[in-house]
């Protein structure tokens, strides 16, 4: 089971990574005031979900991603076998 959900877990951290910056410039623009409403309401909900998506990834166990690691390492040493 750890096989299939730790990699897209990963990926999702790596990809939220890349978006932090720009969700924070788009936060600051929509706190500037230079915006229409509608660009405002939209940047807003665009943040929201990443903050949402950030604390679920944030929140996984580390007992869990070690426990994957370590499958992972004992699967690949067994593969060079």
């Amino acid at each position: 089971m750890l096989n299939t959900y730790i990699p897209g877990v990963e990926k999702m951290q790596s990809q939220l990574k890349k978006f932090a910056a720009a969700f924070k410039q788009l936060k600051a623009e929509a706190d500037s005031g230079r915006l229409t409403v509608k660009e405002q309401m939209e940047i807003a909900q665009k943040v929201s979900e990443y903050e949402d998506l950030r604390k679920i990834v944030d929140n996984i166990p580390e007992e869990i991603l070690t426990e994957y690691v370590k499958q992972n390492t004992r699967n690949t040493e067994e593969k060079r076998l």
